[in-house]
């Protein structure tokens, strides 16, 4: 048997006879061909080489494991020895990696740049444009020595009709589907095919098709000479407003988790899309920032949809709706303020907006839903005596709200009414109705699983699940919460924040039913999530609640947990101390049981000295029995 290694292969125009010719006259001989594009021949066994890996974060010495990060550095440290990767400059290395793609060729290109800059100072120069690739090594074939020429070739090697469609696509980022390519681009399924067997296009998973950023950067160039930017750009962005807006509707309905997907894959193209309305077109980018709403808020996107509303206001200047515009831009940040937990800010633009609400045209609708929020907000956080004047408006805009609902049919905002009359039997009342409160609240879910609506159906359990708590029906609050873990998992709706909460929450009401076992499950589950998304202030109180299970299991050595708490302690400085001085509190009785007085001892006075620190000595006589 023999190999036979043939490199950069198309540039042979009969190459493909001459592999066949070689493999019928040499029936022992194997075949190694390096190409960009594919031989097309039924004998071959392609292997795509893919970008380099790149590490998402750039910390030391993780980072040096990662095939990028290695090729930059040991091709820096063979032109400037004294380089070295230090977390100073860890982050640019692993930023020039990304502005490449991976791309070897460009890693090895903007390395040679060491000599003369930092890597943060290579970073401003690649931002401005990939002409900084190039180098004069000698070792190199001339074709090699800049990232224009290997690019310049690919392009050349294009019939004028692949040209004219590979220079279109780029205005895409991020991605993009056949039917996104056909209808923006002109690109046939055909078409695409061929850009994929020359190794322009990348076909992924799911139906989407990806081109380098190198690549795509030197085509939307070709696509800017050719006077064609401002007309594809129109294209691309009606396209994906009309994307948006037919699936708006959907994400409070049926099909949501499809479509948040399909929004999550093309959010960058989405981006794209905003920037040119606001550019060209500012009512446009007012519709697709409305038909994001409920998107940003789903996926937790809540300060970049601030800056969208914002923007979108700002570059609207038509006197004849700035009114309506500006109530429906007050209404949408306090929003994402109130998602956010920011409750001044969110109380304020409600009050903003409801102040603005009799310049508009708007429905009564509008006037119940601002009140409701407003009033949510209010009973919520027990901020009320700014807002006192709302509160007997707001339920009685909540019952106007669900007179007007009465004769249509199942619709999410009346499950948020029931919802708030739920809360509003017990949050303004001096003698709280539970059982009118159960009543909206189970009314509201028996409607949201007719609109087969996970967030709005979790947000209905939620109302039921309060109710159970105060009438120590511990058991069917448990399920409720049980309920709510599995929407969250099928519907990918909530947010990393808000999941920690519904687990924490889950886990302490299988403590109240005695189900230890469980409730560790999810408390640790709820921790791991804590500590990826630094929650720091929820993370004392669930290594408390993971001890509190194990002292009801009996297992002493998980109820210390001390090398845990330490380690959490090291990586967030900021952990809150009010649970951790309890949980100290659980390790000292641990010890004094087991006769360890000096440990005991130990962990008592580091719960005395957390406590102090966590809460004024008035306040201690509540945790007296530790």
């Amino acid at each position: 048997a023999l190999l036979l290694v043939l490199d950069n292969f198309e540039h042979l125009a009969a190459g493909s006879e001459l592999i066949l010719a070689l493999l019928q006259e040499c029936p022992g001989l194997h075949l190694l061909v390096t190409a960009r594009e594919h031989l097309q021949l039924h004998s071959e066994t392609r292997l795509v080489l893919e970008s380099m890996a790149l590490p998402s974060i750039a910390t030391l010495p993780d980072v040096l494991s990662y095939s990028a990060v290695q090729l930059f550095v040991e091709t820096a440290c063979r032109l400037r020895p004294a380089f070295t990767p230090t977390p100073a400059n860890a982050a640019a290395i692993l930023q020039i990696c990304q502005l490449v793609g991976g791309m070897p060729l460009g890693i090895i290109l903007a390395a040679t740049w060491v000599e003369v800059l930092s890597p943060a100072e290579i970073v401003t120069e690649l931002s401005q444009g990939f002409d900084f690739l190039a180098a004069e090594l000698r070792d190199l074939p001339e074709r090699q020595r800049s990232m224009r020429a290997v690019l310049t070739q690919s392009w050349q090697r294009l019939t004028a009709a692949e040209q004219a469609v590979f220079m279109r696509l780029a205005v895409f980022r991020g991605g993009f589907t056949r039917p996104a390519a056909q209808s923006v681009a002109g690109a046939s399924l055909r078409m695409i095919s061929t850009l994929v067997n020359k190794s322009l296009v990348q076909g992924e998973p799911g139906g989407r098709y990806t081109i380098h950023e190198l690549l795509r950067l030197f085509a939307l160039e070709k696509l800017q000479e050719c006077g064609e930017e401002g007309e594809m750009g129109k294209h691309h962005a009606e396209y994906y407003l009309d994307l948006t807006a037919a699936l708006a509707s959907s994400l409070q309905v049926q099909q949501q988790v499809e479509w948040l997907r399909r929004l999550d894959v093309d959010l960058d193209n989405l981006r794209v899309a905003f920037q040119w309305f606001l550019l060209h077109q500012p009512a446009q980018a007012v519709a697709l920032t409305a038909a994001l709403k409920d998107f940003w808020a789903l996926r937790g996107y809540y300060q970049e949809g601030r800056q969208w509303w914002s923007q979108a206001l700002s570059a609207h200047n038509d006197p004849a709706s700035q009114s309506a515009l500006r109530l429906m831009t007050l209404e949408a940040i306090a929003d994402l303020y109130y998602l956010q937990e920011e409750w001044v800010q969110a109380i304020t633009g409600y009050q903003e907006a409801l102040a603005l609400w009799p310049q508009t045209t708007r429905d009564k609708l509008s006037k119940v839903r601002l009140l409701r929020k407003l009033g949510e907000t209010v009973y919520a956080r027990q901020v009320g005596a700014k807002v006192e004047p709302y509160r007997q408006p707001a339920h009685a805009a909540l019952q106007e709200g669900l007179r007007l609902m009465a004769d249509e049919p199942p619709h999410v905002e009346t499950v948020l009414l029931l919802v708030g009359l739920s809360q509003q039997c017990w949050r303004e009342r001096v003698v709280e109705d539970w059982e009118a409160a159960e009543q909206y609240a189970q009314r509201a879910v028996d409607m949201a699983e007719q609109l087969n609506a996970p967030s709005t159906l979790s947000a209905a359990l939620n109302a039921l699940s309060v109710v159970y708590v105060a009438r120590g029906r511990f058991r069917e609050r448990a399920q409720v919460g049980l309920r709510r873990v599995e929407l969250s998992h099928l519907s990918d709706f909530t947010d990393p924040y808000e999941r920690v909460r519904l687990l924490r929450e889950v886990g302490s009401a299988l403590i109240d039913i005695g189900d230890y076992e469980r409730a560790l499950v999810y408390l640790q589950d709820a921790e791991e999530l804590a500590d990826q998304t630094h929650a720091v202030g929820v993370l004392g109180g669930l290594l408390h609640l993971q001890a509190t299970c194990a002292l009801r299991l009996d297992r002493w050595d998980d109820v210390a947990q001390a090398d845990k708490l330490q380690s959490l302690q090291q990586r967030h400085p900021a952990l809150h101390l009010t649970s951790n001085c309890f949980h100290m509190a659980m390790i000292a009785c641990m010890h004094a049981g087991r006769g360890e007085k000096e440990q005991a001892a130990t962990w008592r006075d580091a719960s005395f000295d957390a406590m102090a620190k966590a809460m004024p000595p008035a306040q201690w006589k509540r945790t007296r029995h530790y």
